[in-house]
């Protein structure tokens, strides 16, 4: 965004008039060596973290995927919430988003040029290439080749998840002006999980995906290992979740006065 070329519009009209360049600039800093390592980081964390469980003599396949799920649905959320807590605030204190509303550029297409922007990037980097190294990791050492469109559906959920969060973290950085709330809520939210699943007793936390109640086995094992599912209740309320996360984030947008 250091640039004025990267934002010569050729398409201002309409109610996403700037979309395309704004999306431009926010690809370009996802196809820097920063964003390949990142890549790299993820794919040690997640393969490596599960590598010893995967290749154990003494560890079923069930079992290795209910670890997978918990390394893969878990920390990769926070790693979006720090990402994504200075997208707002850093170009609303540096004047940067008055500058760009300066120009033939609308409100909503700065938001959905950051909301797709990183969905692309985090998708990428944490989710398809940690996930098609797991799959070769049990390939090798479990043996088994799993359904190439169950381990996918299953990995939808993984991103689903991630989405829920980044489109979360977005829009609280619409509605406050400080770090502290941005950052603090979809933490507190995401490691409460256990807290907040016993005060509701519904399934409808992302994480209850991951995480299976009783002896029942989990959404994202059982889109994996292809059995049946027990409930999609917390993909549909994810799901809508995100939908109201990205309206409320347009709204608050569009009547900020900067």
């Amino acid at each position: 965004m250091a640039q004025n070329h990267e934002f010569e519009l050729t398409n201002t009209t309409g109610r996403f008039g700037g979309l395309g360049n704004l999306l431009q600039a926010e690809f370009s800093r996802w196809r820097t060596w920063d964003w390949y390592i990142m890549a790299i980081i993820w794919v040690a964390i997640i393969s490596f973290s599960t590598l010893g469980m995967i290749a154990s003599t003494d560890t079923t396949i069930t079992d290795a995927i209910l670890i997978l799920g918990f390394m893969i649905g878990m920390f990769p959320v926070i790693a979006v919430v720090i990402i994504m807590q200075d997208e707002i605030v850093s170009h609303r204190e540096t004047g940067t988003i008055a500058w760009l509303l300066s120009k033939p550029v609308k409100r909503s297409s700065f938001i959905l040029s950051k909301l797709i922007g990183n969905i692309v990037g985090v998708l990428i980097s944490m989710v398809v290439i940690p996930g098609i190294v797991v799959y070769f990791e049990i390939v090798v050492f479990k043996g088994i080749i799993l359904s190439p469109l169950h381990y996918m559906l299953g990995f939808t959920l993984v991103a689903i998840n991630l989405v829920f969060y980044l489109s979360l973290t977005l829009m609280l950085g619409t509605v406050f002006e400080q770090r502290g709330g941005i950052i603090a809520i979809p933490l507190t939210l995401c490691l409460g999980y256990s807290m907040l699943m016993n005060l509701a007793q519904i399934p409808i936390h992302p994480m209850s995906m991951f995480f299976a109640g009783g002896t029942d086995e989990s959404l994202f094992g059982a889109l994996i290992l292809g059995t049946p599912l027990t409930s999609v209740l917390p993909i549909i309320s994810t799901t809508l979740f995100i939908i109201v996360f990205i309206l409320i984030s347009l709204r608050q947008f569009n009547k900020e006065e900067l």
